[in-house]
């Protein structure tokens, strides 16, 4: 009896601290799940943020440029495009047009600047036409993607980035599976709608999040076996009690108890690998998620002031 005491105090003890850890760490969870919606609303501030401040810099310098007869607007907002090359693949097709050149000078130092923030895959212009063969046509890429320069873009997302007369953001899954969010503000060119600015985000902080609200589902999901685990202790501790004291108990009971705290303790421990694989991916974001949504709103705001900048090319 001393032995099975023993073994019960043992495994009494070790389900006890797995449940203290599981109950800490759903607190945990619930605390960082409230402030899920904050974080992704500060990353949208700043996309929206950039694409805006891409639309109004371009229309900026193209009005002054306008002005001094660097460009016509005849050009500007023509749309007869010619193919360069013979590609066999349509989708890859490069044109050529009239107001090519004068963006790949004049509007690619806009383009550029905003990648400066890691999270920003690409900033581009993009032009519109009422033909929806040409809609989406993208002048000038960004310096590091120069072999999507002087393509048509007329996929539901081009298409909609060039057309749109108002801020939109779209969501959609890249070839290589990553998840981006697209924001797009449209290019008023002397009042006339040009096309629309567009800015993707790299997701990595989104993602992070929803890495948290997923295991914040398994959890509570598993919080209500806590339960029962919990009366199975209480009657495993009354049945030791017994025994320490020379009383009857019902072994069986015991050992059936004992096999369901053992199960709940084997599934303790796959969770609490799933909240520390959690944590380890979303990283500085788990650790200082207050700071990281304080960096992020000053940063939407900070992106304002490339207008500004910009005034001055």
């Amino acid at each position: 009896m001393a032995k099975l005491t023993r073994s019960l105090y043992f495994k009494l003890l070790v389900s006890i601290t797995v449940c203290i850890i599981v109950i800490g760490a759903i607190n945990t969870w619930y605390q960082l799940k409230s402030v899920r919606s904050e974080v992704e609303k500060q990353v949208e501030d700043k996309g929206m943020a950039l694409a805006k401040a891409g639309a109004l810099s371009t229309a900026y310098i193209a009005e002054n440029d306008l002005k001094a007869g660097v460009i016509t607007s005849q050009k500007l907002f023509s749309r007869n495009y010619t193919k360069i090359g013979s590609e066999q693949d349509a989708k890859n097709q490069r044109y050529k047009s009239d107001f090519d050149d004068y963006s790949d000078t004049h509007w690619l130092g806009v383009e550029d600047s905003l990648l400066m923030d890691n999270d920003v895959a690409f900033s581009i212009a993009s032009a519109y036409s009422d033909d929806p063969k040409l809609n989406g046509y993208i002048p000038t890429h960004n310096s590091r993607f120069e072999a999507r320069s002087k393509r048509i873009f007329n996929d539901p997302v081009g298409s909609a980035v060039a057309s749109t007369l108002k801020p939109i953001k779209q969501v959609y899954n890249r070839d290589t599976g990553e998840v981006m969010w697209d924001f797009s503000y449209p290019i008023y060119i002397n009042g006339q709608h040009w096309g629309g600015f567009r800015v993707g985000l790299y997701t990595t902080q989104i993602e992070a999040v929803q890495t948290i609200s997923s295991a914040i589902q398994e959890m509570s999901e598993y919080s209500g076996e806590m339960g029962p685990a919990m009366d199975n202790i209480a009657y495993v501790t009354q049945q030791n009690a017994a025994a320490t004291q020379g009383l009857a108990t019902g072994a069986d009971d015991v050992i059936t108890s004992m096999e369901r705290i053992t199960d709940y303790t084997t599934k303790s421990s796959e969770h609490t690998e799933k909240i520390l694989q959690a944590l380890k991916e979303t990283g500085e974001l788990t650790s200082n998620i207050s700071e990281f949504a304080q960096t992020l709103a000053q940063m939407a705001h900070d992106q304002a002031d490339i207008v500004n900048k910009f005034k001055y090319l």
